[in-house]
């Protein structure tokens, strides 16, 4: 269930290992929705409950809930063909009605003839109409604008690229209020994270995203368009145990639940071992606890004791510590109590190693073409348009720009610069919000002045 979705995840923290970024937030954009999923020391978020096939706009409570172990992330209803229409109080919505791939949106020419996000990318020159799935389908740009008006412009006495402007608009404010909500319900701060980028969509709005939450880098990874697809070739070998065994914190018997861990790690390394092929197996033990009385437990890293059995105040301490981080307080003289037991055995696949950068730094590319292309501000400039297989390690470029590649494209908007690093990803730079941060380092370094 879902398992697309994850696959992104994985492929986002193995990137971020590879970039030594300890906190990112991944952003999976395709055809009918957008997922963002919250990634620390390598690990995405995780939950021990999901809802399957949610029906109000994917709000919580909608879907039908099932107690397993999934990768935690919000998804709202605004992929590439999530369909915009005019609501009968005037207002412009996008999503999550999505008009799939047949009829496709109304530029593939199959018979769509409502506006998608795809045609407001295309009319605002985002999409590269010759190397567009791999230049074996030609886009319609009059009846994308056709659409465009017909079921938003005229309603709302817009041009069609001030139309293609408002979708994208709208559609890129949803995922970046969703991706704060997200972010304040599990107590994470997004505005020293990094982006990770992929999906069909995701590269054409993460830049405009990035801005929106005030974030300095964004990393578009090598296939970025199959991104999930490849996270499953490239993650790591697991299997979890879990064992629920309710007690109150301070009545748990040591000996006994060293003993339950010891069997846990046991059956899960002998799941692994025959599929490691040599790689050393680590096993990570965790507890799921809550105050008493309390309806959602909190997972927490298990400490052990010098003597190898379970350190329950150290346990405590860090769960309170934990409860902080999410609700911003704890509760010194509540009892906790213990639900579950879980030991993941895992054996990691090997870090890829960066390339020789030093060949790429003076090289210079040409273009292969340009596009009309549209700012935020509703500007158009003719827009350079780059093939990403000519990108290599150190060549910088400076938006505005487009680079194409078979999958998906990637939009550089105007203060933005684009770099292609060591490992192959583009790394994109939000040159106002680093400039702002550095801003803010430097009074914080004259305010402990003497």
């Amino acid at each position: 269930v879902e398992s697309g979705p994850a696959g992104g995840a994985i492929l986002a923290a193995k990137i971020a290992k590879e970039c030594d970024l300890d906190a990112i937030v991944s952003f999976d954009m395709g055809g009918t929705t957008a997922k963002i999923c919250l990634i620390d020391h390598g690990q995405p978020l995780k939950s021990r409950s999901f809802e399957v096939d949610r029906t109000e706009r994917f709000l919580k409570g909608s879907g039908l809930p099932v107690r397993i172990p999934v990768i935690e992330m919000v998804e709202i209803g605004a992929g590439g063909g999530s369909i915009a229409q005019v609501d009968s109080m005037g207002r412009l919505t996008v999503g999550p009605e999505s008009a799939s791939s047949e009829p496709g949106p109304a530029c593939y020419g199959i018979g769509g003839r409502r506006p998608t996000v795809t045609d407001g990318d295309f009319v605002l020159g985002r999409i590269d109409t010759r190397k567009f799935a791999d230049g074996r389908m030609v886009l319609r740009r009059d009846l994308a604008e056709q659409a465009l008006s017909s079921e938003v412009g005229d309603k709302l006495r817009l041009t069609p690229v001030q139309a293609a402007a408002a979708v994208t608009a709208i559609v890129e404010e949803n995922m970046s209020n969703a991706s704060r909500v997200h972010a304040a319900e599990h107590g994470k701060d997004l505005r020293r994270r990094a982006m990770i980028a992929f999906g069909g969509a995701a590269p054409m709005h993460a830049a405009q995203l990035a801005r929106k939450l005030s974030l300095v880098n964004v990393i578009v990874p090598k296939g970025a368009g199959v991104g999930s697809a490849i996270g499953f070739l490239e993650a790591p070998l697991a299997y979890e145990v879990v064992r629920s065994r309710h007690s109150r914190l301070a009545r748990v018997n040591n000996a006994a639940t060293a003993d339950l861990i010891a069997q846990m790690k046991q059956e899960a390394s002998a799941v692994v071992a025959p599929a490691a092929g040599g790689q050393p197996i680590k096993a990570h033990v965790s507890a799921f606890l809550r105050y008493v009385g309390q309806g959602h437990e909190l997972e927490v890293d298990l400490p052990f004791a010098a003597d190898g059995g379970i350190d329950g105040a150290a346990l405590k301490e860090a769960f309170d510590r934990r409860y902080k981080e999410v609700f911003g307080r704890f509760l010194p003289n509540h009892e906790i109590e213990v639900l579950t037991w879980a030991v993941t055995a895992s054996a990691e696949q090997p870090v890829l190693a960066a390339d020789d950068a030093s060949n790429g730094s003076c090289r210079k590319i040409e273009p292969s073409g340009e596009t009309p292309f549209t700012e935020i501000d509703g500007s158009t400039v003719h827009a350079p348009v780059y093939e990403r297989s000519e990108l290599g390690p150190g060549i910088i470029l400076t938006g505005p720009l487009v680079i194409t590649e078979r999958e998906t494209n990637t939009v550089v908007p105007r203060d933005f610069c684009v770099e292609c690093n060591a490992f192959g990803h583009l790394v994109l730079t939000n040159l106002a919000a680093q400039a702002a941060r550095q801003s803010d380092r430097k009074g914080a370094t004259d305010d402990r002045q003497p």
